[in-house]
Parts: C-alpha cells; structure tokens; sequence
C-alpha cells in the first residue's frame, strides 16, 4: 500500500447527465481511499448532481461555481453542452481548485464533454492522467483509458484517440462495480429459469421516463404470484406516479434509491434496465435482463449484449409498455432461455474490475511463491489457455501427459524455479526461470484472467528481487521472445532488457 498516493477525479452528475459518472468514480475513489489513498472529487455545481452522495461517503469535495448561462465546451464532441461552460473555464477553475493540494499522482477524468484540450491544460499539474469512457468518439492526452464496456474489438476503438503508450483497460473485467457485487456473486443461487420475483431499475434518474411503463406492463402478471422491486430516484419526472402506482398493489415494492442493489439483483430472477453500468453488475449476478438502451452510447453495448445471449432488447417506442408485457412473458415460458441467459451473463463479469483497476493505480506489488503440487492442475490449464499457447517458442497445447512429467521434473530440478505470482490471494501470473552459471533465462506468461492488465513488469520486477535473495550469482538475465509477440518484447524493452540477436538481455547490478 501506498498512504501518499492522491487521486483527483473530475466528474459531474446532473439530471441531464445522470448519475452514472459519479457513482462508478465514488466505486474506485472508496477503493483506493480503504488502502490509503487521499481521493478528492471536483465536480460543477449542477442541478440534480450528487453532491450529498459524495460528502456522505466522506471523499473530499471541490465544487466549481454552477454556470450563469448555458454554454457550450468549446469542442466538437456531442456532449460538449453537458460541461456548462467552454472548456478553457472548465480548466482554469480545475487548475484554481486544485491549489494547495499539493502533488497529485492522478488525475482522472469521467466527462463526456472532456478532451485533449482540457487534459493537456491540466497535464503539467499532475503526474498520470486517467480517462473512463465510453464513446470513442474523441482525441485524449492520457497516461490509461479505461472502457468497461463490451465490443468485439475495442481496441480498435481507440488506435487513432490515444497515444501508443497509452494502456488500455478494455472489457466488463475493468467493470468498476461496488465490491457487495463480487461479495453476492460468491453466494448467489443457481437460478433455475422460474420468474418469482422481477426487478425494475432504469438508472439513477431514467429521464427517458422508462420506469411507468415498466411497472404498468407487469402488472398484469401480478396474479400469477409474482412480485417486483421498483428502483427510482426521487429526481424520475414520473416518481410520484410511479410510487401511486406502487401503492395500489401490495406486490409492488417501492425503492426510492437503495444502497441495497446487491441484495436486490442477487434475490430477483429477471430484471428490466437500461444499458448502462448496471449492465456488468447484472451480469456479475446472473441476472438475466430486458434491457432497454436510453441513451445513444447505449445502443451498441445492448447489441452486443443481446448477441452474447445474455439480454433481449426492447426499443423505446410508443408501444413499450406492449412491448415489454410480450417479452416478460416469453422469458416466463422459457426457462431454458432463463437459465441459458443467467449463464452467458455469468461469463461476462466476475465484479473483480475494481480491485485489478485499483492495483494498478496504486502500482501494487506482487508476491512471488514456490509452485506446489497443489497448484499442478491450474499450471497446467494456464499454460493451455489460447493465448499463452499462440506465444509460446511451442505453440501448441501441452498434453496431460507431458505437462505432468515437466511438472514433476520442474519441482525437484535445483536448475530451475518455477514461481507464482499473485496479488491479493489471486494467481496473476506464472514466472520460470533456468539457471546457468552466473545467468538465468525467464520465461513468463499471466494467467487467463489477469492478461492485459499490466502485471508483466511487476512480476518481472518482483522476480528481479528473487534471484538477487535467492540467486545472488546470477549476473544476466535472458528472454527469448517469438518473432511478431508485440506486447512481449515491449515488456521486456520497458523493463530494461536490451535486444541482442533475436535474444532480450538485462545485466544485473
């Protein structure tokens, strides 16, 4: 842990903006804030932000003065109206806000109305610069991007928005969700396709209005036994029809806001959203969905959820409250879809993004241990799985047989160790080494879960630590590295090996 590591977040919540932003920001912020980070939120004065959110989950909040008039970033971007001032303004107030802060590791920055421009003004008073997004629809100046969400290609996306140095965390495994999502996926039934018990939540405000016709389209099914959870902000245009609503049938419960999602997702068996966040805290859980996309970055997310299996889809339209009585009762009738939806959306997000995202902020060290014979079958799958195998000097799968006679060899061999790295109790990475005098060649891959993540250099660096304990002798370290492996001879470029022949070397002092 690092207790001087400061964080500062600029995002902005609103009724126009939602609360989104903000709350997968507070997710991270309280993440790094329980290991000992100084986190500071710098948000406009807006009507409908989350102000009292964040005072109450005790970060630090800078307000920059609400706008007088409406105006516009100063940009191309779609969103630049959301940001209430040019972005020049935007900038200079950050700047004068962050005074007396002292030095701040990170900067990081959830808004759509956001840029180059405005990064590059703030890039001389912080270290690293941190973007969340979603769109790919405009240039940034950043040190690490993250986008949650699911594509078939993401980094794509990104090739022309970010420099080439720039890490990319891609996909639902980076899915900053509450850390009570990973605690309810560990105990979380098995669903077994019935529909008992449904759950409405359309976001932090759903200013598309989704949530009465939601609720008006399940009442029908009432009398088959059925009960629904109701989710919605007070700030909902249709809150107080909605709760009258509610309050006619006793099978309706209202939830007028609830830190008890967790709870709620993993006890419902179907639930109908909208396509954002909650999407991979869903998924987390199990939890099959009607999804119904409300904003444009939506849409493309909700297709390739629906073709992931996980998801049906129903468009806003004037026939939505028809349109979402007809697919509840499909899904009713359907069991096997039920069950085969839970499974898909079980696959997407295992609610362990936080914790890698933090890691990596906090520049969090591995430990190295001794493989055991315990850990003979996971070796073996790691080393199989698709893309250590499509990077390896042999590139094809190892057979049971041969792994086993390696493995037993490799555990009593004194020319060779075989070591674990882990961090917080997970296996992320899988470092060997093979001794001659006074050098030892490193062979190294991550495990399945744990690829693109960043943790070569620190299992490199961790295993640089080892043989200067255990190895002392050990002078040169060697890499060999299969011709077209891009990621790989970076790694080792960056981790100060240099390139002789077709062979990495590094030079112990």
């Amino acid at each position: 842990m690092n207790s001087k590591i400061r964080a500062v977040f600029r995002t902005d919540a609103s009724s126009a903006i939602g609360t989104g932003h903000v709350r997968r920001c507070l997710a991270l912020a309280q993440a790094l804030a329980e290991r000992g980070a100084q986190v500071v939120f710098v948000s406009r004065s807006l009507h409908g932000d989350q102000a009292e959110l964040i005072r109450s989950a005790g970060i630090t909040l800078l307000s920059l003065p609400r706008p007088l008039r409406s105006a516009t970033a100063g940009n191309d971007t779609p969103h630049a109206d959301w940001l209430g001032v040019h972005w020049e303004t935007d900038a200079e107030q950050t700047l004068a806000a962050l005074d007396g802060l002292g030095e701040i590791d990170w900067l990081v920055v959830d808004h759509y109305a956001l840029e180059r421009d405005w990064e590059r003004a703030l890039r001389g008073r912080v270290r690293k610069i941190m973007v969340i997004d979603d769109l790919a629809d405009r240039v940034h100046d950043c040190d690490l991007l993250l986008d949650q969400n699911l594509f078939e290609r993401p980094e794509g996306r990104y090739k022309a928005l970010v420099s080439p140095d720039a890490r990319l965390l891609l996909g639902p495994a980076y899915a900053l969700m509450r850390p009570e999502f990973q605690q309810a996926r560990r105990n979380v039934r098995v669903r077994d396709g019935r529909v008992e018990k449904i759950l409405v939540f359309m976001g932090g405000v759903d200013a598309a209005g989704v949530t009465l016709p939601a609720v008006r389209a399940l009442i029908p099914l009432l009398q088959r036994d059925m009960s629904v959870d109701v989710v919605v902000s007070p700030a909902c245009p249709d809150f107080d029809r909605v709760k009258d609503l509610c309050a006619l049938h006793p099978a309706l419960t209202l939830h007028p806001g609830t830190d008890r999602m967790a709870q709620l997702m993993a006890a419902s068996d179907l639930a109908i959203g909208a396509g954002g966040s909650a999407s991979w805290e869903r998924a987390c859980l199990g939890l099959p969905a009607v999804l119904v996309p409300v904003a444009e970055n939506q849409m493309a997310v909700s297709a390739e959820l629906a073709e992931h299996g996980a998801v049906l889809r129903v468009t806003p339209s004037a026939s939505i409250e028809d349109d979402l009585r007809r697919t509840v009762d499909v899904l009713i009738s359907q069991p096997a879809l039920m069950r085969s939806m839970s499974r898909c959306n079980s696959a997407l997000a295992d609610g362990r993004g936080l914790r890698r995202v933090t890691a990596l902020l906090l520049e969090q060290r591995v430990t190295l241990r001794a493989a055991a014979e315990k850990d003979r079958d996971s070796v073996f799958e790691w080393r199989n799985a698709p893309l250590v195998v499509e990077n390896s000097l042999n590139p094809k799968p190892i057979p049971r047989e041969a792994h086993d006679r390696w493995y037993t060899d490799t555990l009593q061999a004194q020319s060779r160790a075989l070591l674990l790295a882990e961090y917080d109790g997970e296996t992320v990475g899988v470092l060997r080494f093979d001794f001659e005098p006074a050098q030892a060649t490193v062979s190294i891959y991550l495990t399945p879960r744990s690829q693109g993540q960043g943790w070569g250099r620190a299992i490199l660096r961790e295993g640089e630590c080892w043989l200067k304990t255990y190895k002392p002798e050990t002078i040169r370290i060697l890499a060999t590295v299969v011709s077209g492996n891009v990621p790989s001879e970076k790694l080792f470029l960056e981790a100060g090996f240099s390139l002789k022949s077709s062979n990495y070397e590094k030079v112990l002092h």
